[in-house]
């Protein structure tokens, strides 16, 4: 018999990487939103990510913010002068389940 696969799809670090592909997915929306308007503005416009209501905010310089305006939560942030692209040292929010537990 073979070794037994392990399946790692409840951990936390599962839950991390999740919520990074979902905050990339997120900021690349946002960037198209905020790619229509003229350079140099700041900005910040609602837009719809599925059922989740959303914030896209242009700050200078040049970082891209998704935010949920009912918590004040930040989603997802990009690099300065990047706004197509998630930060990489941006940790997005994760289930607090998962934050405050430990397996």
């Amino acid at each position: 018999m073979g070794a037994a696969k392990v399946n790692n799809h409840h951990g936390p670090e599962y839950v991390q990487s999740q919520a990074k592909t979902a905050a990339a997915a997120l900021i690349k929306k946002a960037a198209v939103l905020i790619e229509a308007d003229p350079p140099g503005r700041l900005i910040k416009k609602p837009f719809t990510h599925g059922k989740s209501k959303l914030i896209a905010r242009f700050d200078y310089p040049g970082v891209l913010k998704v935010i949920d305006p009912t918590t004040g939560e930040v989603l997802a942030v990009s690099p300065p002068g990047r706004p197509g692209e998630l930060c990489a040292t941006f940790e997005p929010p994760t289930p607090a389940l998962v934050r405050t537990v430990t397996l």
